[in-house]
């Protein structure tokens, strides 16, 4: 769900009005999955002056949430530490 927040944020606000490509990476680190998202795009306001729940909802699932934005782009990182063989407890 986090991840797909992350996809989500990259097309409404790096490509709402022009398309472009978003890079996905996952990999496993020690004990952490890393999940990356990035965007080549420019930031666009949310529309209708709205405010999502993306981030909030990112931040609440995983253990770790950093945004780096720069004129080239966008890079969401979502880091979730795998306990209990993989599973998070609940």
């Amino acid at each position: 769900m986090a991840v797909g927040e992350a996809l989500s944020n990259a097309i409404a606000h790096a490509y709402a009005s022009t398309p472009g490509l978003i890079h996905l990476r996952a990999r496993c680190s020690g004990t952490d999955l890393v999940v990356e998202v990035e965007d080549h795009g420019r930031w666009q306001p949310p529309r209708l002056g709205r405010k999502g729940y993306g981030l909030r909802l990112m931040r609440a699932l995983m253990d770790h949430v950093r945004v780096n934005t720069s004129a080239g782009g966008t890079t969401v990182t979502l880091r979730l530490a795998l306990r209990n063989g993989g599973r998070r407890p609940h």
